[in-house]
């Protein structure tokens, strides 16, 4: 296995504000959350320069950088291309935890390198760093409720309660997928 970078950042995406807090779109803020819980980074930090909130640590000799953009969803890209030069990283330092309604329901996707597939944030992220080499964590959002539902409203729905028990055991295993890939157990 080659040697990991010196420096990590990894980026949840989501909306902004309580109204979003818990609906299908904001997977990516609550990955960052419990990871961030798990290997004991510190509180979140707004940082208004990059429109986002921040946890960094040094972890095991790694700079390590959690980023959760308060650009909201499709803009998503201006605040990690502006924390990746603010942290000196590249694009191949980027790690990006977000939702995907083409794929089942709490389940993972681990990917590098693939187009947006009409995911508005992912493909705001790729028209500002001009690249889609990075790597992503897609976590499954679609389930029999979302038939006939348009995707605009469907991401931007709550869990439904049934739903919630198997949301909250796909975020724990994409947080220790995370902890594993990245080596980031302390």
């Amino acid at each position: 296995m080659p040697a990991l970078p010196k420096k990590i950042m990894v980026v949840g995406l989501g909306n902004p504000g309580k109204k979003y807090e818990f609906t299908r779109h904001n997977l990516g803020f609550r990955v960052l959350d419990r990871l961030r819980e798990q290997i004991g980074m510190p509180t979140w930090q707004l940082q208004k320069a990059l429109a986002a909130e921040v946890s960094e640590a040094r972890i095991g000799g790694v700079q390590v950088v959690l980023l959760k953009p308060l650009t909201y969803m499709n803009l998503s890209g201006k605040s990690v291309k502006a924390a990746l030069k603010q942290y000196g990283m590249r694009v191949s330092n980027l790690h990006v935890v977000h939702d995907d309604k083409d794929v089942m329901l709490a389940n993972l996707k681990v990917k590098s390198g693939s187009s947006a597939a009409g995911h508005k944030g992912v493909a705001s992220l790729i028209e500002e760093l001009g690249s889609k080499n990075f790597n992503r964590y897609r976590m499954g959002i679609m389930a029999p409720s979302a038939e006939g539902v348009e995707t605009e409203k469907y991401v931007v729905s709550k869990f439904l309660p049934d739903e919630e028990p198997a949301i909250r055991n796909a975020i724990d295993q994409t947080t220790d997928t995370i902890i594993a890939d990245l080596g980031l157990g302390r």
